[in-house]
């Protein structure tokens, strides 16, 4: 149970992680539009502020794309892992479980 659980919520973040890298592909497309348009010159004033902001704005979705991508694949393999354990009929004297903590994020816990 707690493995399909694991399995499907490291599935939705990996979902998510394929809407922050269309966005931040987006917004590379819309900085490299405004940089083609004006070659070799300056960036109008007008303009130059909705370039900055289309930079950062594709930067930061870069960067949560990467946090999202390693907590989806992490949570995958957990999920599947402990899938696998609970097939092959692991003894009931060993809890593999996952712990979600507000401050360290997630992590697996072998107790015997």
């Amino acid at each position: 149970m707690a493995g399909g659980t694991v399995l499907g919520v490291g599935l939705g973040i990996g979902a998510g992680t394929v809407a922050a890298l269309i966005r931040g592909a987006d917004l590379r497309a819309r900085v490299d539009a405004v940089r083609d348009e004006h070659p070799g010159t300056t960036i109008p004033t007008e303009q130059n502020d909705q370039f900055n902001n289309d930079m950062a704005r594709g930067q930061r979705a870069d960067r949560i794309a990467l946090g999202l991508g390693i907590t989806a694949a992490v949570l995958t393999g957990a999920g599947v892992a402990l899938l696998v354990a609970d097939r092959r009929g692991v003894s009931r004297r060993v809890a593999l479980a996952p712990l979600v903590l507000p401050t360290a994020g997630v992590r697996l816990s072998l107790e015997f």
